[in-house]
């Protein structure tokens, strides 16, 4: 069995998102600086464990980390990334709404 790690930024209180996520804001009203800035900043500081997060043999997140859409798929979501996503092998989405796979 392989290893298993887990990435999440998280707040000191707590949050991982704002309130009202949306496509225009992905992490909705919160400034996103405070939990991201330092894989953009200082990336070449953080370079092995961004490359980790992105590289990893599979990826699982929640729904609202793959996109805005809620209840039924109602449209073609591809995920907030668009054609170039960061994640550089399977990704599985939990949620209580099936979907045919993309690719």
């Amino acid at each position: 069995m392989g290893e298993v790690f887990s990435d999440i930024a998280v707040s000191a209180d707590g949050f991982a998102a704002g309130l009202h996520q949306r496509e225009e804001k992905p992490l909705g009203e919160i400034d996103e600086n405070w939990l991201h800035s330092w894989m953009f900043d200082t990336y070449e500081e953080n370079k092995a464990e961004v490359d980790a997060i992105v590289d990893s043999g599979a990826t699982i997140m929640g729904r609202n980390m793959f996109g805005p859409v809620r209840g039924d798929w109602d449209r073609d979501w591809q995920g907030w990334w668009g054609d170039d996503p960061p994640y550089h092998g399977p990704v599985f989405v939990l949620t209580h709404f099936p979907r045919e796979p993309l690719r």
